[in-house]
């Protein structure tokens, strides 16, 4: 609220005015330093947003490449995982099937 209030302070302080000249005259020059000091102060405050905002933005975008990654990285293991257990289910059926030759064997 205060920055709103400060933008439209600044918004107003640079429409050109039409001033009597008694009303202009009559303006304390410290009074316009202080105004035109907080209307620079605020537009620094401006500036320093938008750079947070734009700092923001490519953080995001870090995330979600990193994020990406992740995914990537965690489907290639889940993969492994997958091919590792269809593997082991491979030889446990050639080892059953080994044994039952020997059994037989045996028992001839």
């Amino acid at each position: 609220d205060a920055l709103m209030a400060a933008r439209d302070e600044i918004s107003r302080l640079k429409r050109p005015q039409v001033r009597p000249m008694s009303a202009a005259a009559t303006l304390q020059p410290s009074k316009v330093d202080a105004l035109r000091a907080r209307a620079f102060e605020i537009e620094s405050l401006e500036d320093q947003l938008a750079e947070d905002e734009v700092q923001l933005i490519q953080s995001q975008a870090e995330i979600i490449q990193k994020e990406d990654a992740l995914a990537s990285a965690t489907d290639e293991v889940d993969k492994l995982i997958n091919d590792r257990e269809a593997e082991r289910m491979k030889l446990d059926f050639e080892m059953q099937a080994l044994r039952a030759e020997r059994d037989q064997a045996l028992a001839a």
